[in-house]
């Protein structure tokens, strides 16, 4: 190891003191993958997770299976209750059973990508994270754009993605297509969300 090494180690350690070189998490980590030469680890088990951390993890999760944001989710369902509450002297049935089908396409997706990363980013942590709570601008704003920049589906199967997800037949190529797709039908179903 270079004395540069040992120093960027060093300065990794000292920069939150409950990254995975803390001593609480030196039995319950190890190597998940590696995307753009970053390590990312994993808790070996999920009853390893610190309880700031799991709470994150359980809204993800959520999200995650509903396929869609919580945020998103309330849109949806503020402008459902817009177009049924008759303040402009009539509701508007097509344009309710219009949001329900949006919501319903949605559901019906084998998983939805953003939400997934999401999940993922909570899961897979590098050497600098403080494993005691979630970083959601480091994450949203660095880690998952780098993955979906390098084009790294890693993640997904990888344990326990591949098996939330059941990933584990597809190939890399394929699911790259799925995602490609689905970000263009999930931009027509969010243009075509009527806003009251």
């Amino acid at each position: 190891m270079t004395l540069l090494t040992r120093l960027k180690t060093w300065f990794k350690r000292d920069q939150h003191r409950h990254n995975i070189y803390h001593p609480d998490f030196q039995d319950s980590i190890e190597a998940a993958f590696v995307v753009n030469g970053v390590q990312y680890y994993r808790f070996s088990r999920e009853t390893s997770i610190p309880w700031g951390r799991y709470m994150f993890m359980q809204t993800f999760h959520k999200e995650q299976n509903l396929r869609i944001t919580l945020e998103l989710l309330g849109k949806y369902l503020s402008n459902l209750k817009k177009v049924l509450n008759g303040s402009k002297g009539v509701i508007e049935l097509g344009l309710a059973f219009q949001i329900i089908s949006q919501i319903e396409s949605r559901t019906a997706l084998a998983f939805e990508t953003d939400t997934t990363y999401r999940l993922a980013s909570l899961i897979y942590f590098d050497d600098t994270e403080d494993l005691y709570t979630y970083d959601k601008a480091y994450n949203d704003e660095k880690k998952i754009p780098a993955w979906k920049e390098a084009r790294s589906v890693d993640f997904f199967y990888t344990r326990p993605m591949t098996e939330l997800l059941g990933l584990s037949d597809s190939l890399p190529a394929d699911l790259l297509t799925f995602m490609d797709q689905q970000k263009m039908i999930l931009e027509a179903l969010n243009s075509g969300m009527p806003e009251q």
